[in-house]
């Protein structure tokens, strides 16, 4: 079982697909789209294109560089406003997202 992660920064995107011992097995990195559709479209596209050849797990779990309240993110560098990231994923691709901030993420990642 293998685990597709996204981190959403103020410049970088960064993707990798870990192993169940924690393990990167691949890596990507894109400049972070200014726009939360774009952002969107990053994500499900690699998830797409990764799914069938590192047999992954149906849960995205997605880091981001601003604060998570419940459903909505709100990035400070990406819009003032917050956005319903957590559920336009869920909906759109059809799988559950889980979204935490990055210091949580950090941490849980030590």
């Amino acid at each position: 079982m293998n685990f597709f992660i996204v981190d959403i920064g103020g410049t970088n995107l960064r993707i990798a697909i870990l192993n169940s011992k924690g393990e990167i097995l691949k890596k990507e990195r894109f400049n972070t789209p200014k726009d939360f559709i774009k952002i969107s479209e990053v994500i499900e596209k690699n998830y797409k294109n990764f799914r069938k050849e590192y047999s992954l797990e149906e849960i995205i779990g997605i880091s981001v560089a601003g604060a998570v309240f419940k459903d909505e993110v709100w990035l400070p560098n990406i819009s003032k406003e917050r956005f319903p990231l957590k559920s336009f994923l869920s909906k759109k691709m059809k799988i559950p997202i889980s979204i935490l901030d990055d210091r949580i993420s950090g941490a849980l990642g030590e």
